[in-house]
């Protein structure tokens, strides 16, 4: 009688602890509204590029499903820089932590309730957009001349080149973009410093805009290798309403750019007609060139699939060559998956 006491008495305490120890409900006011304070409302209020607002709980309310979407797949904030390699702290980390991508996933799923106004935390106060973040700069670039975007119809990627005016080596400690103009047109810039010495200089671009379909960016690569083009580059996105943008940097036989107009046709056209044809275009044989033709470089294919949460990671290395990066993404799709 005394050891069952003593089980029934354990196992009530067990039963109170537990009790004790489940979380509270998750409320707007008290849980989610600090969250979206911190992370979120930068872009999410009004007068900004972001889609909707999420100042207030009437404006967030109707978002819930979606916000628990974007936060588990780690698509929202944007912050691509993978947390399970390299690098983990930054201080301008915009990510949300475990914690509070569970804490928005569960007030989705409880129904999004609003809970008590007196929770509420003041509302956030932002700065002007025409705000120095980094303190005053010391070199200032502005585009060479204004970009005029339409009022309406698909997102579009531009490439712009701007001169930074430096005669001698510096260092640089950060870049901070400021929107002077068209402020809500403006949805991100991703920056980087181009010497004349780059690879890319001396290159033809070739920019594809096409309903987007499986295989396309194999169909591209091979109509690109069959005008005898090689590609140095690669750039592709996909548009909300499924068109796909992609952008090739490309060079001749020779390794130069495509001066020749007639040249450039060709390209035109051998990449229209990898795109219309119904079977997918087949691959130029590879011919290794002679002064490398006495060594062998064997390939090698690494998959990381903790590389990214977002996508696999497929790193090749292999001895360069005509039509190689439409033969990989051949091989990719062929095995029914898709190069984003």
């Amino acid at each position: 009688m005394k050891t069952t006491g003593k089980c029934l008495l354990s196992a009530v305490f067990a039963t109170a602890i537990a009790a004790a120890q489940e979380p509270a409900q998750v409320t707007f006011t008290k849980d989610v509204a600090p969250i979206l304070q911190q992370r979120c409302q930068t872009c999410h209020r009004p007068d900004t590029f972001a889609p909707m607002s999420l100042l207030t709980y009437e404006e967030a309310r109707p978002w819930a499903k979606s916000i628990k979407q974007k936060v588990v797949a780690r698509e929202m904030p944007p912050w691509y820089i993978d947390k399970n390699v390299g690098v983990h702290n930054f201080k301008n980390d915009v990510s949300l932590t475990d914690k509070e991508i569970a804490t928005l996933a569960k007030w989705a799923d409880t129904g999004a309730p609003k809970g008590n106004p007196a929770d509420m935390p003041p509302p956030r106060k932002f700065e002007d957009n025409d705000t120095w973040h980094m303190g005053q700069p010391d070199l200032i670039v502005q585009l060479p001349k204004d970009i005029l975007v339409p009022a309406a119809g698909a997102d579009r990627w531009i490439d712009v080149l701007a001169d930074a005016g430096l005669t001698e080596d510096r260092y640089i400690r950060g870049i901070e973009i400021r929107t002077m103009k068209g402020f809500r047109s403006v949805h991100h810039v991703t920056t980087s410093m181009k010497h004349e010495d780059d690879a890319d200089s001396g290159s033809t671009r070739v920019s594809v805009f096409t309903p987007d379909r499986e295989g396309l960016f194999y169909r591209i690569c091979a109509g690109l290798a069959a005008a005898g083009a090689n590609i140095i580059d690669a750039r592709i996105h996909t548009t909300r309403d499924g068109m796909a943008l992609d952008n090739l940097l490309v060079k001749d036989g020779q390794g130069r750019a495509y001066s020749d107009r007639r040249l450039r046709n060709r390209l035109v056209r051998a990449v229209e007609a990898a795109l219309a044809s119904d079977a997918p275009p087949a691959l130029p044989r590879a011919q290794t060139p002679g002064r490398t033709a006495a060594f062998r470089v064997a390939p090698s294919v690494a998959i990381a699939e903790r590389a990214s949460t977002r996508t696999t990671v497929v790193e090749v290395n292999a001895r360069d060559r005509p039509a190689l990066l439409a033969g990989l993404a051949r091989a990719i799709h062929e095995q029914g998956t898709v190069v984003d």
